[in-house]
């Protein structure tokens, strides 16, 4: 891999793919996606979707398909290299040139990265604890009223005003600094030698499911400065994806979890017993970071500050967490301007209580609809209705949708009949686009359903389709079975790039296999992801593809071989 995974995100952030395949083909959309005629192969009926969320397109009648870089490759008969420079130059990108013909095998290993990241947790916890030079950092954590157990449990510490005092220490523990840069714990100096990254701050370590400490973030107290700093993207750290406190928070036996702004926030209420509380890292809530929300609960009480700026990021976290296929409410603090400062107001008993009198998002959405308007004046009124009724229209049940009207006829005394026919207007404006979503995933079921190859192959493709939705378990995999049990060179091809991959990158990017592949197998690769949707491979089922795969005992018959593993 010529570049990292963080790179190739910035430049797929800078060229989304609707916007690079639109300027070639005319696209129309179908629900959230688009589909179009393919510009590979001559067609009068569209035959290729394109995925914005995922960032691919797929044609189901050539077979093409791949991430924006592969498009390019295509149309402009380009390397997978050549178009990722391509596409970086064209958005004012500058490749790194240390990473330029550099394979990442030969970059840290993210062993060491974590280790480097685990002995810095450490210094900075003990630093913290020990150290008379940071006295105002537990100073500042006393006065937020953290328990010296909530400061070990979450690792708290101190970054010293000190240019190298981390950097010397990691060196001594045998550190190298190329290790300690690609951490982002340090970085090269004017004049040689390194000089720490984080100075001054009251330190929080950021830790995945699996007890990796992947990052920090570091809060300044009494100087000049951002007032809140991260780790910058590293292999192992990509704050768009991290949550904080899903360590904790993905063990909670509650049903839901609480999604707060920020760190204070999340140690406050994990202090007070609430241990289902996570926080984005510094910034507004992501397509990923929802998924990884959702993954863990599908319930999630959006618990963001009570400021206007609060309130609108709860009302994009509702749309993101929606579409990640969540269930939302929204927690008010009032008389308080966050969860931290609501607590300690008026205890863990009463947020308890608050937050089972938090609004659904249908009841949220209504109220912002209000925003800026006086009921008591009928041309605002009108405009209410009409907001309001865009609001009703988006919901699918049509009991849950009556039961909203009644509320909105009820507060504005307007007749349901007149609600219902504003509200029909809206729902009628988006039937083309159902219609085209309907079509559309009739064409992907019609095409992927027609398994071709031999059962092996089948078979193959089965633990594959497990792999590209589940690719943290890639290594748990590689110990049951090796590329060479694959049957086909497809297989063993994958299997082995797969593997490489989930060694050295802790977020996996699809775009980081399909540049180790060639068009034909990254085509059949994109066929692959597209029918994982729908098959929904569960790990007992992958794992025994494998083990068949393994010990060459598919069964001969191949009904019997279909029927066991709906195939």
């Amino acid at each position: 891999m010529l570049y990292s995974s963080d790179i190739l995100a910035l430049i797929k952030s800078r060229n989304p793919i609707e916007a690079v395949m639109g300027q070639t083909v005319a696209l129309k959309r179908a629900g959230r996606d688009f589909k179009c005629c393919c510009p590979f192969h001559s067609e009068k009926t569209p035959s290729c979707v394109v995925r914005p969320e995922e960032q691919y397109f797929h044609c189901f009648g050539c077979g093409a398909g791949g991430d924006v870089f592969n498009f390019v490759m295509r149309r402009d008969g380009l390397t997978y290299p050549e178009a990722i420079r391509e596409l970086a130059s064209r958005s004012g990108i500058d490749l790194p040139d240390y990473q330029n013909g550099e394979n990442f095998a030969n970059a840290p290993a993210r062993t060491d990265i974590f280790a480097a990241n685990r002995e810095a947790a450490k210094f900075y916890y003990e630093t913290l604890i020990n150290s008379p030079l940071a006295e105002k950092g537990r100073r500042y954590f006393n006065e937020r009223g953290l328990s010296p157990v909530t400061v070990k449990k979450f690792g708290l510490g101190f970054a010293l005003n000190q240019w190298d005092a981390l950097s010397k220490f990691l060196l001594g523990k045998g550190h190298t600094e190329e290790v300690l840069i690609a951490a982002q714990l340090c970085r090269n100096g004017k004049n040689g030698g390194l000089y720490d990254f984080f100075r001054d701050r009251v330190m929080f370590p950021i830790i995945d499911t699996r007890g990796n400490v992947i990052g920090f973030g570091g809060r300044i107290i009494d100087t000049d400065g951002p007032k809140y700093i991260n780790t910058p993207e590293t292999p192992v750290f990509h704050k768009g994806k991290s949550l904080f406190a899903h360590n904790f928070a993905r063990k909670t036996t509650a049903d839901e979890l609480i999604l707060a702004e920020g760190y204070m926030d999340v140690i406050a209420l994990h202090q007070a017993g609430f241990d289902n509380a996570v926080a984005t890292l510094g910034t507004a809530l992501t397509p990923d970071s929802a998924r990884e929300i959702v993954r863990t609960r599908e319930q999630v009480v959006i618990a963001y500050d009570a400021d206007a700026a609060g309130q609108a990021a709860a009302e994009k976290a509702i749309k993101l967490l929606s579409a990640a296929g969540g269930r939302t409410r929204i927690l008010k603090t009032v008389d308080a301007k966050d969860p931290d400062e609501y607590i300690k107001k008026f205890g863990a008993d009463k947020f308890r209580q608050l937050i089972r009198n938090s609004e659904n998002a249908v009841t949220f959405k209504l109220k912002q609809c209000e925003n800026g308007l006086d009921l008591d004046v009928p041309a605002e009124k009108a405009e209410y209705i009409k907001r309001a009724a865009k609001v009703l229209a988006q919901i699918d049940s049509d009991i849950e949708r009556e039961i909203y009207i009644n509320e909105v006829a009820k507060q504005t005394l307007i007749p349901i009949d007149s609600i219902k026919h504003e509200a029909a207007k809206n729902i009628k404006k988006t039937e083309n686009t159902r219609e085209s979503r309907e079509w559309n995933d009739l064409v992907t079921k019609t095409a992927l359903n027609s398994n071709t190859g031999s059962k092996e192959e089948r078979a193959e493709n089965a633990v594959f389709e497990f792999l590209l939705k589940n690719p943290e378990k890639t290594q748990e995999m590689a110990q049951r079975i090796c590329s060479d049990d694959f049957v086909s060179e497809f297989g063993k091809v994958v299997f082995e790039k797969l593997t490489e991959i989930s060694k050295n990158y802790v977020d996996f990017d699809i775009s980081l296999l399909l540049a180790e592949l060639s068009p034909e197998f990254s085509d059949k690769i994109i066929t692959i992801y597209e029918n994982s949707n729908m098959t929904q491979r569960n790990e007992a089922e992958a794992y025994e593809f494998a083990d068949r795969l393994k010990n060459s005992k598919i069964p001969q018959n191949e009904d019997e071989f279909l029927k066991a593993f709906n195939l």
